[in-house]
């Protein structure tokens, strides 16, 4: 069975069936974000922009990716095609159940009701991997990210193509900053954008250095 991730502070159960045994740019919400959530829907049910999202993500196999959100389940099962061991969180219990249901016999998948944002992680290595279509998923989701116990190895995030551009070049002004200031101090982080595939969204790519 696989590990239970949900926070007991917030009173989260978990429905398991593994067969396997800083300041972020862009918090406000901009006109174009239902065309981005669009893209997003488009992305769950396209199976290249599955195939180009989990490619960008690479995930070890059997290692751990968590997915702060399910979807329609396309992604959760392509990450656990590639071999991964996939914890994804549902907030909602009937969404939560539905989907625990639809993935009972599919190895290698956990559904943990929880926001994901609150539960507790891991304490194994881990990678993350979501579908963020607007500014106000992509920043909460990159600010927890940047805050993660270093057990987070990578974090790939489908985003609006303007916000993942614009965390770059933030990033990049900020680690300059700092690195005038301390120059043997690393960036904890190293940020690249990829193609999504789709009009109006990109990759973001987070690696922990």
């Amino acid at each position: 069975m696989a590990n239970n991730f949900s926070s007991r502070k917030h009173g989260y159960g978990n429905f398991s069936h593994d067969n396997r045994g800083r300041s972020v740019p862009g918090a406000q919400r901009a006109p174009r974000d239902r065309a981005r959530r669009t893209s997003a829907a488009e992305l769950s049910v396209d199976p290249a922009a599955i195939d180009r999202l989990v490619t960008a993500a690479a995930p070890a196999a059997d290692g751990l990716v968590l997915v702060p959100a399910a979807g329609d389940g396309a992604l959760v099962r392509a990450l656990a095609a590639r071999g991964a061991r996939v914890a994804v969180y549902e907030a909602d219990p009937a969404a939560a159940g539905r989907l625990a249901a639809r993935t009972r016999d599919e190895p290698g998948i956990s559904v943990v009701r929880a926001d994901f944002t609150r539960a507790r992680a891991p304490r194994e290595p881990f990678a993350l991997v979501a579908l963020a279509p607007d500014r106000a998923t992509a920043a909460p989701l990159t600010a927890w990210c940047l805050r993660a116990p270093a057990a987070l190895s990578s974090a790939t995030l489908f985003v609006p193509q303007e916000y993942a551009e614009g965390y770059a070049d933030t990033y990049a002004r900020e680690h300059g900053a700092r690195h005038a200031q301390e120059p043997d101090r690393r960036p904890e982080f190293g940020a690249a954008v990829h193609p999504a595939g789709l009009p109006g969204g990109a990759i973001l790519r987070l690696d922990r250095r």
